[in-house]
């Protein structure tokens, strides 16, 4: 297979007549080779515009979810970036080169070490990757300028909107029904967060952002 001719195809297929129109970012997805982010059972779907399973419980997004969240965050060359439940890495090799500084939380050791070698692999060796619980965020390098969560969500934890900075923006695929997700961007603005829905999308909540229960006496 040409991964080439395919890294275009998905662009001139799928993202640029979708809105994806940042230049920085379709060189990007052009640059790097996405088939090294999942397993190689599924490298020749590596650029299909679907789910794909990269462990029993986690997908790694489509490539126009990936870039409408991107994009939509408006990554600037000062930012100090956030991606958690970063999975196998893809996104956070997308934001490489785009932005100042990016860290990287995933509590899946074998996503963990898979992202750490793909992103060798595609020479993406500035992105640092943190061992720990994505819901939690990184307190130790807060605040961020952006914050990726690159699973879908029913709810995004206080904890990680204190470590936005104020003006900042977060990216999320949000469920807002059962089986109904819509990619949103959030802007903090003080003690208020405006969203953006940019589109719907499919998905399965990721068992960190899973809505606590709450329980009646």
């Amino acid at each position: 297979m040409n991964y080439s001719r395919a890294r275009q195809a998905m662009i001139d297929g799928q993202l640029t007549p979708n809105k994806v129109a940042d230049k920085q970012i379709l060189s990007r997805f052009q640059e790097v080779a996405r088939e090294y982010f999942v397993d190689v059972s599924h490298r020749e779907n590596a650029y299909s515009d679907t789910l794909i399973a990269i462990s029993p419980e986690r997908n790694l997004m489509p490539p126009l979810v990936c870039a409408r969240m991107i994009q939509g965050l408006e990554p600037k060359p000062q930012d100090k970036v956030l991606v958690l439940a970063a999975g196998s890495g893809y996104s956070v090799a997308i934001f490489t080169s785009m932005v100042k500084e990016i860290h990287a939380v995933e509590d899946n050791m074998i996503l963990f070490e898979m992202a750490k070698r793909s992103l060798m692999d595609s020479k993406c060796k500035s992105a640092v990757f943190h061992e720990g619980k994505p819901e939690l965020g990184l307190s130790k390098y807060a605040p961020y300028d952006k914050i990726l969560i690159d699973a879908p969500v029913q709810y995004i934890p206080n904890q990680i909107w204190d470590q936005l900075k104020d003006g900042g923006k977060l990216a999320a695929v949000k469920e807002e029904s059962s089986g109904l997700f819509s990619v949103t961007i959030y802007t903090k603005n003080g003690r208020k967060v405006e969203a953006e829905n940019l589109f719907e999308t499919g998905g399965k909540v990721l068992e960190n952002f899973k809505q606590p229960r709450t329980f009646n006496f």
